[in-house]
Parts: C-alpha cells; sequence; structure tokens
C-alpha cells in the first residue's frame, strides 16, 4: 500500500435532471463539485463527500421551493478515474398557504394595504426564497417612502410543513416614528 494508491487523478461529476438557476445552486453546495479538480483527493475522501451529497443537494433545493427532490446517486471507480453521478427529480414545491403581514403597534399613518401588496409572495406561489427576502426588504422601502425611517421587522417567520407542501409566512412590522 503506498500514498499514490488512495490518490486519484480524475473526478468527474454528473448533474442530471434539472436545469438553470437550480442546477447552479445544486454545483455551489456540492461539495464534491466543488473538489473535484484537486491535485490530491483520496478516494477515502471522495466516498466521504458523495455520502454527504444527497443531503448537500436537498439544501441547494430548498430556496426554489423544493424540500423533497428525489435523489439517485452511485460513484464508480474505474481505475484512477471516478465517475459520481447525481439524477435528481425535484418533486412538488412548497407553495405559500398564507402571508401575514401585521403592525406590532398602532401606527397612524402606515398605510399597510401598500405595505401588504408590495410583498411579493401571495397564497398560492412556489415559497422561492429570493422572493421572500426581496419582499421583506420592499415592505421597509414602503415604510421608509411613507416617512418611517425607523421601520423595522420585529418579526419574520415561515414555518414549512414538507409533508403538505405549504409554508406560512409571518411578518411583523414596527413602524417606529414618522
Amino acid at each position: 500500500f503506498t500514498a499514490a494508491a488512495c490518490l486519484s487523478a480524475n473526478v468527474t461529476v454528473s448533474i442530471n435532471g434539472i436545469e438553470g438557476p437550480m442546477r447552479e445552486n445544486v454545483i455551489s453546495f456540492l461539495s464534491l463539485y466543488q473538489k473535484k479538480d484537486d491535485k490530491v483527493l483520496p478516494d477515502r475522501k471522495i466516498r466521504q463527500l458523495h455520502k454527504g451529497a444527497e443531503s448537500e443537494i436537498q439544501k441547494a433545493l430548498e430556496p426554489f421551493g423544493y424540500y423533497e427532490p428525489v435523489i439517485s446517486s452511485k460513484l464508480i471507480k474505474n481505475n484512477d478515474s471516478w465517475l459520481a453521478e447525481y439524477t435528481i427529480k425535484p418533486g412538488l414545491p412548497v407553495t405559500v398557504k398564507t402571508v401575514d403581514i401585521t403592525l406590532a403597534e398602532e401606527a397612524p399613518g402606515v398605510r399597510i394595504e401598500d405595505i401588504r401588496s408590495a410583498f411579493p409572495l401571495k397564497s398560492g406561489d412556489i415559497f422561492y426564497h429570493p422572493d421572500y427576502a426581496n419582499g421583506k426588504k420592499e415592505i421597509l422601502n414602503r415604510l421608509y417612502a411613507q416617512g418611517f425611517l425607523d421601520g423595522e421587522l420585529v418579526k419574520s417567520r415561515v414555518e414549512v410543513t414538507k409533508k403538505l407542501r405549504q409554508a406560512d409566512i409571518v411578518l411583523t412590522i414596527s413602524a417606529g416614528q414618522q
């Protein structure tokens, strides 16, 4: 047994079943993909990274609303080369069930309907994390535009029920002084 016997010269990672931003996000989360061009990558490390890949893929798909993908994976060694293959079926997305945007305290002058209408996610929409993040920013922008420069989100919560594929969004705003 020599040190050279445990080093791999070539790792190929194949990702099938998804395209575009979802595929790019999987690549960014997938440790084996990130390490595949390392000069020294022991076989043991390749197997370890492959073992964690399904969890990484699942996490990478969540921002797109896919919380329960079906992932089949295989790792094949052929002489000095490895092939790690992942076939991904995203499944059905989590959709928004409710959006509850309220004020923490009375705030005369706050046009709450204007603020609510600025939030991009509505009941029935796919729970797309970037829309959620951008929506929170837009709520604050609307508060600022109404003259509430000390406004802030005092509660920002999402409850995802994977079994029902539903998300409940709760946002509470403190307007501060106008």
